[in-house]
């Protein structure tokens, strides 16, 4: 049961996928009665590869869901790799590792789409979200 007094606002967000579930996460961890809804009957596969940059990474940690989030993030070692078109010989690429630490205080990471809603979704608790739910109405 909340423990929020009568005049703590009651905050309803619509949709559990990344920004859903971090928004949900945050509000909760704040002190505020949150609800996540999400018309999907399961939080499922949906999407593919995506780099996580270390703003985000300061925010997954910061839940304290880093080790959920590495275990299937890979760091991301070289990024904007350019090859040419002919042979794939590579002509330029941007060293990451320590480069990000240095100028931002985290890694850069790739992972699936899915691991990272997984690893956002350990840091809302489960009965704050409604699976299979559509959101139908507002009332203020």
């Amino acid at each position: 049961m909340s423990t929020v007094s009568a005049d703590t606002p009651r905050i309803a967000v619509v949709g559990g996928g990344i920004g859903g579930l971090s928004a949900g996460a945050f509000l909760h961890r704040a002190g505020l009665e949150v609800t996540v809804y999400e018309q999907a009957p399961e939080l499922g596969e949906v999407g593919a590869g995506l780099v996580v940059s270390p703003n985000a990474i300061r925010m997954i940690r910061r839940l304290g869901h880093m080790d959920a989030f590495l275990d299937k993030a890979v760091a991301l070692d070289v990024g904007w790799e350019f090859r040419r078109w002919e042979d794939g010989r590579v002509l330029s690429s941007e060293q990451m590792t320590g480069r990000c630490e240095d100028l931002y205080g985290e890694r850069s990471y790739v992972t699936h789409r899915a691991d990272l809603v997984e690893a956002l979704r350990a840091a809302v608790p489960e009965h704050l979200v409604r699976l299979g739910t559509r959101c139908t109405d507002i009332t203020e």
